[in-house]
């Protein structure tokens, strides 16, 4: 395997792997938002039960989710129509060897593996 696609891998592991919690996640599921201006969120955290506070940080981590793969999902199309490149440590990335940065982050986060080379 080149190089390049090796820390193409590597990096859509870490988003994957970063997809998979987030700190306002975590946040709500303990029930205290950090923060000089989170007393009102804070407030309403306090009269949720912790399932509730689990199904709201659930639809955080959803949206966080979302905003990863909507990234991506521009960055594909400005590849696509617009030229656009990316490197790492000098190597140019294949981002459309497999299916694409979105779909290939998607894929990856549904247990997809990566193709044998």
């Amino acid at each position: 395997m080149d190089k390049g696609t090796k820390l193409y891998q590597e990096m859509m592991d870490g988003l994957v792997k970063m997809s998979r919690s987030c700190a306002g996640a975590s946040n709500l599921r303990r029930g205290k938002a950090p923060g000089d201006s989170s007393e009102q969120l804070n407030l309403v955290l306090s009269q949720l039960s912790e399932e509730q506070r689990n199904v709201l940080a659930d639809y955080l981590l959803a949206a966080y989710v979302d905003g990863i793969y909507d990234t991506l999902d521009h960055l594909e199309w400005l590849r696509c129509v617009k030229n656009m490149s990316i490197s790492l440590e000098g190597e140019e990335l294949p981002a459309g060897k497999y299916e694409g940065l979105s779909y290939d982050f998607i894929g990856r986060r549904q247990g997809w593996e990566w193709p044998c080379e």
